[in-house]
C-alpha cells in the first residue's frame, strides 16, 4: 500500500508535468532501485510513516508532501463560500470580520451553543428574550 503512495507521486509528477529537479529524479531512481529502503518503508503501518522512514531522500518527499496536501475537490471551499453568502447578507454588511469568522467556525464545526454550555432554563429564556428584543430593535432602524 505505501509503495503504492511513492508511485502515484512518481505519476503525478509525470502526469502534471513538473518540472522536476535533478535531484528528486536521482532520488526518485536511486530509492526505485535500493530494494533494502523499500522493504524498510514497506513495513511502515501508515503513509505519513512510510514518508517520514524516506528522510533520505528530502527532494521526494517534499514533493510528496505538496502533491498528499492538494484538496481532491474543492467542495469544502465552494461550500464554506456559501455559508458566507447565508451569514454576510446586505442587511448584515455591516458585521465586522472577527464576527463573521466566529459565526463561521460555529457553522463549520456545527457547534450549538447549546451543546457547549449546559445553561439552566432562565438563561435561556433571558437569551431569547434578548435576542428578540435586539433584531426587533434592529429591524425598525433599517426600515
Amino acid at each position: 500500500m505505501n509503495f503504492n503512495s511513492l508511485i502515484a507521486v512518481v505519476q503525478v509528477l509525470e502526469f502534471l508535468s513538473v518540472e522536476v529537479n535533478q535531484d528528486t529524479r536521482r532520488e526518485i531512481r536511486t530509492l526505485l532501485c535500493n530494494e533494502e529502503v523499500l522493504r524498510k518503508a514497506e513495513n511502515c503501518k501508515t503513509t505519513p510513516e512510510f514518508w517520514l522512514s524516506l528522510s533520505l531522500y528530502p527532494s521526494l518527499t517534499k514533493a510528496a508532501h505538496h502533491i498528499f496536501a492538494l484538496p481532491n475537490s474543492n467542495a469544502e471551499t465552494e461550500r464554506l463560500f456559501s455559508m458566507m453568502k447565508a451569514v454576510h447578507t446586505p442587511v448584515r454588511n455591516s458585521l465586522l470580520l472577527t464576527t463573521i469568522n466566529n459565526i463561521l467556525s460555529i457553522k463549520v464545526n456545527k457547534v450549538s451553543p447549546y451543546t457547549v454550555f449546559d445553561f439552566d432554563e432562565t438563561v435561556k429564556q433571558k437569551c431569547k428574550k434578548a435576542t428578540a428584543e435586539y433584531n426587533e430593535l434592529h429591524r425598525n432602524t433599517t426600515t
